[in-house]
């Protein structure tokens, strides 16, 4: 299996993530060993704040790139921002500050973990009905949607997709956060997977969890769907 790692902070110096380029390549490097063969750099973009623009990011993207190819030649290295949501973020994403996935019109999006659904949906609605496609970003870890299946199937209604951290779902079965991510891909709520890796320490890219490793069968149909049809998807600016 090729994996495609949609979440990930890989660029050097622009963000919490990768501090240069040494530790840019050894994160694609350990991302590659994994299995991933597609990974989308999705630097933090918070309207309002201090950033590098959307142009200095494409300059950054492209030194990755050219750096990762002889090493990693078949390894494709996509760009995006993980988009915050806050007053401005719609004008920010329509003027092109914000950068959508690969230039589709699939849409990274994050939200304050204490957000309400009200405003959680109300960003969800304005956001899709400019034509966009929100996918919303580490979707465990928002409280006013935990143990609420009711409120992700009103979103994934609305037109939201739905990514989650792979280091979220391994865990035994007493480890009731992990069972509760594993029931929402099971149950096919779950459309994208990403590491949201941010460096080789506390937070180095794990796409091949112990879930892939061992419990890979029980979760063949959703994973194979995530990483075939759905990727796909995205790549070819289509709906799921």
């Amino acid at each position: 299996m090729k994996y495609t790692d949609i979440h990930s902070h890989i660029l050097p110096g622009v963000d919490d993530g990768a501090a240069d380029m040494e530790e840019t390549l050894e994160m694609l490097k350990e991302a590659y060993e994994q299995g991933v063969r597609t990974i989308f750099a999705t630097p933090h973009y918070i309207p309002g704040r201090k950033k590098k623009s959307a142009e200095e990011l494409r300059q950054i993207h492209a030194e990755v790139c050219v750096a990762a190819k002889e090493s990693m030649p078949d390894l494709k290295i996509l760009l995006g921002n993980e988009i915050y949501c806050r007053e401005g973020v719609l004008s920010s994403i329509t003027e092109g500050r914000a950068l959508t996935l690969a230039d589709t019109a699939y849409v990274l999006l994050e939200f304050s973990t204490h957000i309400s659904y009200k405003e959680l949906f109300g960003y969800i609605k304005a956001i899709s009905g400019k034509h966009y496609r929100p996918i919303i970003a580490h979707v465990e870890r928002y409280g006013c949607l935990y143990r609420k299946e009711e409120l992700i199937r009103e979103l994934i209604g609305a037109g939201a997709y739905i990514q989650m951290n792979t280091e979220s779902l391994p865990g035994g079965s007493f480890n009731r956060q992990a069972a509760y991510c594993r029931s929402l891909l099971e149950k096919g709520y779950v459309h994208f997977l990403g590491t949201d890796c941010h460096n080789m320490q506390a937070r180095k890219p794990q796409m091949q969890t112990d879930l892939f490793k061992i419990k890979y069968a029980r979760y063949e149909e959703q994973i194979n769907k995530i990483m075939l049809h759905n990727v796909d998807c995205l790549l070819t600016n289509k709906w799921i």
